[in-house]
């Protein structure tokens, strides 16, 4: 049988090996320890500023539900008409086809068809006229409706 000897260079550097091994796993832990203390601090953080953000959409949301409410019931009061003003746009570009037509068959019609062109323009623009006087009403009552929601509206100093 063997004795294990061991001379003492051979120690020596066994030792330096199994400690600098040591040291290594020692780092390898404190660093694993360091992540998971900086992961954690994120997970808090983040988790914090999704609950503020949750919590202002929800504010904000039912704000703008509101503020729908109020502007539709002005618009009810001011008596503006979605519809009627759909169809009066949709007017409007008719007419300024029509006149658009108008004024290009009128340049190239003969002179003898010219008056009856002429006339068929001068009604278009009549039209025209009075629907721009129909979109002014409702341009006004929009402008009105308006200054009613601001003057609704809370100041910028007040929490909302």
């Amino acid at each position: 049988m063997r004795f294990p000897i061991v001379s003492r260079r051979r120690y020596d550097a066994e030792l330096a090996a199994v400690k600098a091994e040591t040291n290594r796993q020692r780092e390898r832990a404190e660093k694993a320890e360091q992540d998971a203390r900086t992961e954690l601090a994120a997970r808090r953080t983040i988790t914090q500023q999704h609950a503020d953000l949750a919590a202002a959409n929800r504010r904000l949301a039912g704000r703008n539900r509101a503020l729908a409410e109020r502007l539709e019931a002005a618009q009810v009061g001011a008596g503006f008409d979605a519809v009627q003003a759909k169809r009066t746009a949709e007017r409007i570009a008719r007419l300024q086809r029509a006149v658009a037509r108008a004024r290009a068959d009128a340049a190239a019609a003969p002179f003898a068809d010219r008056a009856a062109l002429l006339a068929e323009l001068e009604r278009s623009q009549r039209a025209h006229q009075s629907l721009d006087e129909q979109c002014r009403t409702l341009q006004n009552a929009n402008e009105a409706a308006d200054r009613e929601l601001l003057a609704m509206r809370p100041s910028e100093g007040s929490a909302s």
